[in-house]
């Protein structure tokens, strides 16, 4: 790939930003060929923009107009030909297209098929009026040859008039008002007013439906450039409003037709891929809503082209081969399972399947398309989109999700499933051996398929043994070791449980905090089918297990390494709450709403001091001022911040009230103590000082002003002369008192903030507010 040198001769081509998905720098290095011939460096520097943005029907536009100026009109019309297939959407395409039609194409009927062609992908978008006006101008400038000729002029003219008034189109009372020229135009007048009479109804419901989609378009940016998901504000906002635009689409609030609503919808989603190119939910959403309106064909086609967007996103191709099959499509799904499963790998020098690499960088030009990943072989060192151009590695994913080797495990999987489905169990488990061969896959392939052969095809024991097949790779994978568990306990068996555990408990790593779903297993095992004994002995194993390891045992106790250990006891359940558990069965609890409160304020004051364990506050309490001296014999190894008293009083006010509520109210989680208490602390101390306080003192200066204009007028002038100045200078002592209150509070932040833990603060609170507010009355 020749690339330019920025800044130099644009003849010469472009840079490629370093970030591909730089829609800013491209646009900038892009448009500097606008007015270039189409040299060598040219095209290929269009062919690689585009194989990244391929909806970009300006830039397609662009290319072509290159290619008409150096008199490459063959490979102009090619190049528009593929523009209108990826941006069928862009009318400013379209009219460069037909423009450049009009001096190339032999004969009349090809231009009229071409501006059917763009009325139909175009038609219903608010800026096509100017298709239609061009389309109208060509066919009242055809020179008919005879009187039959002029009677089919009039007849397409009309007809061309007739669907353009009817469509949600900008500038449509000229065209209303043109149309009614027309029509009056012909010697029968009686037969022109019935003509138009019949169409004006159609026209007012045409200028309803724009106005509303107008407004439902608010906001939308048309011609932005096609990036994946990224987490950028600006596309993530452009993503939501298309999102909310379609759902409005879909409302039908102008109540059409079901023909005419579909047909909008239709093209609100080809709007939004244009923009939404890169986004896998957006080419579901438009499949799934023409699965809704049984238009299968539209579906399977939207769903070929996703794949062609997104040619490593795991959930279009899963979709893809879902609905395949769900059409009846057997063979088409299993191939296009098998092709995902190439596209997820490459032939490394050794002959070994991995997954694929970084380094399938380079584009390579490509004559007459930018096409479609069709791999071949699994000998392929990329994944081509034909037998000289290579798929970018960037359009993997900014994110690199669809090359981690967790999708073949889902692949696997699902392939596995359809086989058995669709073929029977032994071409499942065909798949199987085929894919524990694979060095990248994951432990839930093994999962999947013991459980496929215990629940669907009723073979315990080679579910037992594929569960010991798995143990082989992944003995110290915890999630895997717990569906085993799930699988025995399941199986009801006991006694292969507890060899099981007998196995495992004592080798897992402990810098996996998963381990503590293990060890309740253990224990719940042994609350089901030990005694008493085994269940003390259980739950004392666990307390060693996860307690805290002395430096001096760290190295014979366990293999990982001394960095990665990690203290697990705050995970252990108190002495209550594993009375609890062991003494409650099917949500019975042995105590009463009050006692249970009691028990989950226990349990939140835990989890408090679990959070704040980095940065302790220190408090008035004896065992927070051992805490302190501790830390500070050790050498300050724990931050220890001083904080006012009243925060830990705080904290347990809120904790006992939400500790308090009723079951149905206290459904969901306690929200965090700290991010509450922050919340208040940022309020502002007095309650004129909030926004709903300045209005109140508006207000209230309101109603004072109106109530000494109508002492005024009353005529006690004299009289409120002297209760003005009594009044100013009231005021101006209550004036001085609220600022020096002010002050005060400035200088003891401390004491403000803590008003709620004091006796005396609502009275302060209370006088204050009442101060402020006597003070705006009078000023």
């Amino acid at each position: 790939m020749g690339e330019g040198v920025e800044g130099g001769d644009a003849s010469a081509g472009v840079s490629r930003p370093k970030d591909v998905w730089d829609s800013d720098g491209w646009s900038t290095r892009m448009s500097s060929l606008a007015t270039q011939p189409l040299t060598e460096s040219v095209r290929e520097s269009y062919e690689t923009f585009l194989v990244f943005y391929p909806t970009a029907g300006r830039f397609w536009r662009l290319y072509a107009e290159s290619a008409v100026r150096s008199n490459e009109h063959d490979f102009a019309i090619q190049i528009y030909e593929r523009g209108i297939a990826f941006a069928p959407t862009s009318i400013e395409l379209w009219r460069a297209y037909i423009s450049f039609a009009k001096k190339v194409f032999p004969s009349r009927d090809d231009l009229v098929a071409l501006f059917e062609r763009s009325l139909r992908a175009v038609g219903f978008d608010l800026s096509s009026n100017t298709v239609w006006v061009d389309y109208i101008d060509f066919l009242k400038s055809w020179e008919a040859q005879s009187p039959q000729e002029e009677n089919t002029k009039r007849d397409q003219i009309r007809k061309v008039y007739q669907r353009a008034v009817r469509s949600p189109i900008l500038n449509l009372d000229n065209l209303w008002r043109e149309y009614e020229a027309f029509e009056n135009q012909a010697i029968n007048k009686e037969l022109a007013r019935g003509i138009i009479a019949e169409n004006q109804p159609k026209y007012f419901e045409a200028r309803a439906e724009f106005r509303a989609r107008k407004n439902r378009r608010e906001g939308l940016q048309l011609s932005m450039l096609a990036v994946p998901p990224r987490g950028n504000t600006k596309e993530e906002e452009q993503a939501s409003l298309w999102r909310k635009y379609i759902d409005l689409e879909r409302a039908n609030s102008n109540a059409l037709s079901p023909e005419e609503l579909y047909l909008r919808v239709d093209y609100a989603y080809e709007q939004a891929l244009a923009v939404l190119y890169r986004y896998p939910d957006m080419w579901i959403d438009a499949a799934q809503y023409q699965i809704d309106v049984d238009h299968k064909s539209k579906a399977e086609s939207i769903l070929d082209r996703a794949r062609q967007a997104l040619p490593y996103s795991c959930l279009v191709w899963l979709f893809s081969c879902n609905f395949l099959e769900l059409v009846g499509k057997i063979g088409a799904a299993r191939e296009l399972y098998k092709t995902l499963l190439l596209l997820n790998t490459k032939q490394s020098s050794d002959g070994t399947i991995n997954t694929v690499s970084n380094s399938s960088e380079s584009i390579v030009k490509e004559g007459n398309s930018v096409s479609e990943p069709k791999p071949t072989s699994t000998k392929a060192t990329a994944v081509t989109i034909t037998d000289q151009q290579v798929l970018p590695v960037e359009l993997l994913s900014p994110s690199d999700s669809h090359r981690s080797s967790s999708n073949r495990s889902l692949i696997y999987s699902f392939f596995m499933r359809f086989s058995r489905r669709n073929d029977g169990i032994e071409s499942a488990r065909k798949v199987f051996l085929q894919a524990r061969n694979d060095p990248n896959i994951g432990w839930e392939l093994f999962v999947t398929a013991a459980f496929m052969e215990h629940q669907l095809n009723k073979q315990t024991l080679v579910a037992e043994n594929i569960f010991e097949l798995g143990m082989k790779k992944f003995s110290t994978c915890i999630p895997f070791v717990l569906e085993y568990i799930q699988f025995l306990w399941n199986c009801n068996e006991e006694q292969k449980l507890r060899v099981f555990f007998d196995r495992i408990l004592d080798t897992l790593p402990r810098n996996d905090v998963r381990l503590v779903a293990v060890w309740e297993k253990y224990v719940q095992f042994e609350q089901a089918y030990g005694d008493l004994e085994a269940v003390s002995n259980a739950m004392r194993r666990q307390a060693e297990a996860l307690a805290p390891i002395p430096d001096g045992k760290k190295k014979s106790r366990s293999s990982a390494p001394k960095e990665d250990e990690k203290d697990l006891s705050v995970f252990l359940p108190s002495a209550v709450d594993a009375a609890l558990s062991q003494c409650s069965l099917f949500g019975l609890q042995p105590v009463n709403e009050d006692e249970h409160a009691e028990i989950l304020l226990r349990r939140s004051e835990v989890e408090g001091g679990v959070r704040s364990a980095p940065a302790r506050v220190v408090g008035s309490s004896a065992q927070s001022k051992r805490d302190q001296k501790s830390a500070q014999k050790s050498g300050g190894a724990d931050t220890v911040v001083q904080g006012p008293p009243e925060k830990l009083k705080l904290e347990e006010g809120l904790a006992r009230m939400v500790a308090a509520l009723p079951a149905t109210v206290h459904g969901q989680p306690a929200p965090d103590l700290n991010l509450v208490i922050q919340l208040i602390r940022n309020t502002p101390a007095l309650f004129i000082e909030t926004p709903a306080g300045r209005k109140a003192a508006e207000e209230a200066s309101a109603v004072g002003d109106r109530g000494r204009k109508g002492k005024r007028k009353s005529g006690e002038e004299s009289d409120d002369d002297g209760e003005d100045n009594d009044e100013k200078d009231e005021s101006g002592e209550k004036n001085e008192n609220v600022k020096r209150m002010k002050t005060e509070n400035e200088n003891d932040d401390t004491t403000s903030r803590a008003w709620s833990a004091r006796a005396e603060a609502p009275a302060i609170d209370v006088f204050r507010q009442r101060q402020a507010l006597k003070h705006n009355k009078l000023r």
